[in-house]
């Protein structure tokens, strides 16, 4: 019989994988670190400046990602970086815990 139990150690459990659809947030926090004046732009006024781009670029974030950095108050790119690690850690570990609760209730059947 297979053993369908799953356990989960948050203390040690990696960070999650920022997803594909991340990739934007990767390239809007690429932007920052590599212009200091989009990164100004982007801790004073991130609605602005996602909506503005860099250099001819726009950054294709889904509503989730707009809720993320919108709600984000940062002083400093390394402190915006860890608020949107933040941010995808806590929505990670919920979707595992729906799916967890949905197979529970699909075994229950």
């Amino acid at each position: 019989m297979t053993d369908l139990s799953i356990s989960y150690n948050r203390i040690d459990a990696p960070a999650p994988i920022l997803s594909t659809n991340s990739q934007e947030l990767s390239r809007l926090l690429s932007a920052a670190v590599v212009s200091p004046g989009f990164r100004k732009s982007l801790l004073r006024d991130p609605q602005s400046a996602i909506a503005n781009g860099y250099q001819g670029e726009s950054f294709q974030l889904s509503l989730d990602e707009w809720n993320c950095i919108l709600s984000i108050k940062a002083q400093d790119l390394p402190s915006l970086a860890n608020q949107i690690l933040a941010y995808h850690t806590r929505k990670h570990y919920f979707e595992e815990l729906q799916i967890s609760q949905d197979c529970v209730g699909v075994l229950a059947l």
